[in-house]
């Protein structure tokens, strides 16, 4: 249980990870601040496009900011194609249709590099060290004000309510946000289930072997002792079944 508690705290506000949660949460604020002024101002299949462009700025940053995550060949080739690809449903404007701007597919942008941000605060600062669960209530608690804070600016507060936009917000709340606290609880409770049981099985393995070295020693005082008087190689014999008897028990 001890070693549970260093390698996968329970999840709890720390003092010290305080200014990085509020970076994390003011970085997912911006992420969605993004898609949902994009989804106001373009289509939502060019905002869809762009915004899911998040992992090609995420691996280009990872190349300079995280060890291990070189650019290879062919990383770099889909890459290319990827970015031509995001770049033309930005700057193509023949086929935009009612609703598309520059503005919404730049919005969408700013979203996927805020959602880029998070992944990356994620990865590069202590933050990693928190559970998901506290790393997503950071998210929530802090995005939550700061969005509320800004909706006047682009809008009516409330705005076409209806029994699918409120299933789906029940959906976001009940599954998505609820849903990492409790897998990840869920998570936890085996983690700890299975080194506990791992602990137990050291300390017998260890009994095991102390009774068995002292079987051992004892059998052979006892051999020393009756030597005299003992069949030529009874001794050695001993020891050999008492060395199988160990490792059939270990």
């Amino acid at each position: 249980m001890g070693l549970d508690a260093v390698q996968r705290p329970a999840p709890g506000f720390r003092a010290g990870d305080a200014g990085r949660g509020a970076l994390l949460g003011t970085l997912f604020a911006v992420e969605f601040l993004g898609l949902f002024v994009a989804l106001d101002h373009t289509t939502v299949s060019r905002a869809s496009v762009i915004f899911y462009s998040m992992p090609v700025w995420t691996a280009i940053a990872a190349h300079w900011l995280l060890p291990g995550e070189r650019l290879t060949l062919p990383r770099l080739v889909g890459l290319a194609l990827a970015f031509i690809g995001v770049a033309w449903a930005i700057f193509d404007r023949s086929g935009r249709g009612a609703g598309a701007s520059l503005i919404g597919d730049l919005a969408a942008l700013v979203g996927a590099l805020g959602w880029m941000g998070v992944t990356l605060v994620a990865r590069l600062t202590p933050v990693s060290r928190q559970t998901a669960e506290m790393q997503m209530l950071w998210q929530v608690s802090v995005s939550a004000p700061l969005l509320l804070a800004l909706s006047p600016l682009f809008g009516p507060l409330v705005r076409d309510v209806t029994l699918t936009t409120a299933g789906l917000m029940l959906f976001q709340i009940v599954v998505v946000v609820a849903g990492v606290f409790s897998s990840g609880s869920a998570c936890s409770g085996v983690t700890r289930q299975a080194r506990s049981q791992a602990s137990v099985f050291s300390r017998r393995s260890s009994a095991w072997r102390s009774a068995g070295c002292g079987s051992a020693r004892q059998s052979r005082r006892a051999c020393s002792r009756n030597s005299r008087s003992s069949p030529p190689g009874s001794c050695s014999s001993t020891g050999t079944e008492l060395r199988a008897a160990l490792a059939m028990r270990t």
